[in-house]
């Protein structure tokens, strides 16, 4: 990108100093690049985390989780069918955009869900990007790398610390 974007905290991008008569060339070599990593980036449509390391999904499954059938409806409608019927979804002029929050005390399932959902989405050609606790201040950031390799999936670990806490 011609514009500096800070990625965690660097700035991030390609720089050039160059003649005027070589600005054209210059442009396209811009646009070439920002296709490049569009289409073919080593992270779009897998699961990573905000370390940049990739999650294994092979085993991601809700065995052993358990949700009543309104949420299990809820999962499937709201969560995994816009990933798995991306097309179908737009088709009908819906949009895969979703904003869900996932509540309850430690062990009902959510990281599980997370993972499930991850494996969806790698099976889809989407990416899964999990953020992790101790970075989660860096929301911002990980929206933009989501917005460069989408369709993307955030999934943030405990919000409630980007939320401020208990006065959430």
């Amino acid at each position: 990108s011609k514009d500096p974007k800070a990625v965690d905290g660097a700035a991030a991008g390609l720089y050039m100093e160059i003649k005027q008569k070589h600005r054209p060339a210059a442009d396209k070599l811009y646009e070439r690049v920002d296709w490049q990593l569009a289409n073919n980036s080593l992270y779009k449509g897998k699961a990573i985390d905000s370390g940049f390391g990739f999650l294994d999904t092979s085993k991601a499954t809700l065995d052993g989780v358990i949700f009543d059938e309104r949420t299990s409806a809820i999962v499937e409608a709201s969560l995994l069918t816009p990933i798995r019927r991306t097309v179908d979804c737009q088709s009908l002029g819906l949009s895969p955009k979703r904003g869900v929050l996932l509540t309850g005390p430690y062990g009902t399932g959510k990281t599980l869900l997370a993972q499930k959902v991850a494996r969806v989405a790698e099976e889809s050609g989407w990416t899964f990007l999990y953020v992790r606790p101790e970075h989660s201040s860096k929301f911002s950031t990980f929206m933009r790398i989501a917005l460069n390799y989408a369709p993307a999936v955030v999934f943030m670990e405990d919000i409630d610390a980007v939320a401020g806490g208990e006065d959430r």
